[in-house]
């Protein structure tokens, strides 16, 4: 009996090892007080940057853009819908009153408001004002895709009394930052309720840091385009390609171990002279070709710019250098 319970134990664990990763999506929800503060905390965790720019006063902010079914919905000003009935249990204080500023009205319904974002995001939200379903009877829902369609995960809305005008968050996260969309939908018909939008949340990743430009990476890029293929000697003649291809390595070598010994000007006009034959301009000739032979011409000019080549004039023995 013990062999037998090893030996599915040792199943288990070899068909589990082999199982894709799924990412851990969470819903914001059920914490009619603290909703935001809680997404917002586990969002700064996943490694995302929380954007607050989009809200009805300017209705843009990049890197979002909103639809709304059907399109008759109307921006207005104010605190909120302002509907009377502050007593119909369970009540809750929600996230505190809406600063009166410009929301989305959203009358009755269904109505469907679309968030897409230019970058798959970590986690995404809004706020939603004045929202009265105490008895569950016209639930608010939301729910995230991923760039392909597919659903990562749909919640619903407590059943709670915010009237008068206080803030009910909503949000969803994923670890895997794979947020493409969010929708809310929306049918308070059978409870007549009036309800705002207001503050929509997002958090993409960080940009990532651009790798440090150095003569060894310039070097480095040069080699690997010369390997793959991507950047050969220009010239008919094959033997002649060769030479031109040794003579820019040669003198972008040159040019980086100017650098290293401080000798900026001689490195500058060097580079200069590279540039200028990978530039794709047809005088002087390009030297080299293919297609990194662009990028190198773009990698050079802003090692140049490190330099601060534009303030160095040529070097004198260079002056006069044709190749």
């Amino acid at each position: 009996m013990k062999k037998l319970l090893v030996l599915f134990s040792a199943f288990v664990l070899v068909a589990g090892a082999g199982a894709p990763a799924v990412a851990d999506v969470t819903g914001y929800v059920d914490n009619p007080e603290t909703n935001s503060i809680n997404w917002q905390a586990d969002v700064e965790v996943l490694g995302g940057i929380v954007n607050t720019d989009f809200n009805f006063e300017s209705e843009s902010a990049e890197g979002l853009t909103m639809a709304i079914e059907p399109a008759d919905s109307a921006v207005v000003n104010g605190q909120g819908p302002g509907q009377g009935n502050a007593w119909s249990e369970p009540v809750s204080e929600g996230e505190g009153l809406h600063a009166a500023s410009n929301y989305l009205l959203v009358e009755g319904g269904p109505v469907s408001l679309t968030l897409t974002f230019t970058t798959p995001v970590y986690g995404a939200g809004l706020f939603v004002i004045d929202y009265f379903d105490p008895w569950g009877m016209a639930p608010l829902t939301i729910s995230a895709y991923a760039a392909d369609g597919s659903l990562l995960g749909s919640y619903s809305s407590v059943q709670f009394n915010f009237q008068t005008d206080k803030q009910y968050f909503m949000g969803v996260t994923s670890s895997d930052g794979d947020i493409a969309s969010l929708v809310l939908t929306a049918d308070t018909t059978a409870t007549s309720d009036l309800i705002g939008i207001d503050d929509i949340r997002f958090a993409a990743a960080e940009p990532a840091e651009e790798p440090e430009l150095t003569g060894d990476s310039l070097l480095q890029f040069f080699d690997d385009a010369v390997a793959a293929g991507t950047l050969q000697g220009n010239s008919r003649h094959r033997w002649y390609g060769k030479i031109r291809l040794w003579l820019t390595r040669k003198t972008l070598s040159s040019a980086v171990k100017a650098v290293e010994r401080d000798r900026t000007r001689k490195a500058c006009s060097l580079l200069k002279r590279v540039y200028r034959r990978c530039d794709g301009v047809s005088r002087p000739k390009d030297f080299v070709v293919g297609e990194s032979a662009a990028e190198l011409a773009d990698m050079i000019e802003a090692f140049k710019a490190t330099l601060d080549c534009e303030s160095q004039p040529i070097h004198a023995r260079y002056k006069r250098w044709r190749w």
